[in-house]
Parts: C-alpha cells; sequence; structure tokens
C-alpha cells in the first residue's frame, strides 16, 4: 500500500489519461515522459480494486502496469503496451492505437491484441466546449470480438463514460476535481467503484 501513496504523491500534476477509457483501449496515448497512477477501490465488494501505473517512454509508445483484484481472479499483476499511430483531431481524423492487453494473462479477460480507432468531435458544453469521443475497435487472443467506448462531457469538468469491451458493460463518471486530481464512479458487473487518477509530466 505504502509505494501506492508515494507514487500518487509524486505523481500529482495534470492529468492526461493513457490508452484506456475503462477497460476498452483508445486511440491516444499519454505524453512522453508522462507517468500515470490510478486506484479504484470497490465499494460493495470488499477486496475488489484496480490499480495501475502507466509510463510514456517515447512519443506515443505507452506501458502501462496494473493488477485488477476481483472475487474470481487471483489479482497477479500483468502489463499493457500500446502504440499510437496518430492523435485524434476534432472532426477531421480519429486516433489509432494498437497493442495488447494483459500481456502475462493474468485477468479474466486474458492476453489480447487490439486496434482502436477515437473519433473525436467539440461539443458545445461549458464557455469553450468539450470534446467528445467515440472509440471502436477489435480484439483478438483470449477474446474474440468487438469494443465500443464512449466519453460525454456534461460539462467542462464533468463527463460520463460508458463502454462494451466485448464481455461486460461498464459505466461511470469522471471528474476534474483539479487540474492534477481526477475522481472517478465506476460500475462494473454489479461492483460500484471509488477512485482517483493521478498524472505528472517530467
Amino acid at each position: 500500500m505504502r509505494v501506492w501513496v508515494i507514487l500518487g504523491v509524486l505523481s500529482l500534476g495534470a492529468i492526461a489519461f493513457g490508452d484506456r477509457l475503462i477497460d476498452v483501449p483508445i486511440g491516444r496515448s499519454l505524453s512522453m515522459g508522462t507517468f500515470q497512477v490510478s486506484d479504484m477501490e470497490g465499494l460493495n465488494q470488499g477486496g475488489s480494486r484496480d490499480r495501475m501505473i502507466g509510463y510514456s517512454p517515447l512519443t506515443g509508445i505507452e506501458f502501462n502496469f496494473r493488477q485488477r483484484i476481483r472475487a474470481n481472479e487471483n489479482g497477479h499483476g500483468t502489463f499493457d503496451f500500446a502504440y499510437n499511430f496518430v492523435s485524434p483531431v476534432a472532426a477531421l481524423s480519429p486516433g489509432i492505437s494498437v497493442g495488447m492487453l494483459d500481456g502475462l494473462n493474468e485477468t479474466v479477460d486474458g492476453r489480447r491484441t487490439y486496434i482502436a480507432f477515437t473519433f473525436r468531435e467539440l461539443l458545445d458544453v461549458g464557455e469553450k466546449g468539450a470534446n467528445g469521443e467515440v472509440t471502436m475497435g477489435v480484439q483478438f487472443g483470449h477474446l474474440n470480438s468487438g469494443f465500443v467506448g464512449v466519453s460525454l462531457p456534461f460539462s467542462s469538468n464533468l463527463r460520463f463514460l460508458v463502454e462494451h469491451n466485448g464481455v461486460r458493460i461498464s459505466t461511470g463518471f469522471d471528474l476534474n476535481l483539479q487540474n492534477q486530481i481526477h475522481g472517478r464512479v465506476i460500475t462494473q458487473d454489479g461492483i460500484l467503484m471509488l477512485g482517483l487518477n493521478y498524472s505528472h509530466r517530467f
């Protein structure tokens, strides 16, 4: 637990979500040199937890080391890898990423490769507007299926998230508490999860 607290404190900085919506991979990555830390805790099912540390060592490349704990999973750590060909440009071109999820084959979803396309549109939300995003893609391996995810801004600080990763539907809200801190409330498989996300660019 101590290492997660230390990493969380060290990671206070501008938030920049990486290559996943909730579980669905998306067509963009962290900025080069950015660390990201996420901790989600189950509120109505004790012991359920999602933890992640992400890092982008080079432009377009991202590694995530994560742990998923559920009643039917062993909670062993695993990693994801993503390569982002191009980031999404609102109303012009999609972001495109390829990669691998659960490289050590430790989660219920298993090891798989994917390609994801993220389409961005500037919506009339708040004074400056905010980007909505739709992601579609396919994955191959333990799961052979399509996936889809939507990030819809209600305001400049609040987003609604919904996705289907090929197995389950997850929904929730993302709230920008400060520039460096985002809070999330997620429902997944009947589990209500609450957590924080931090990132810092060196």
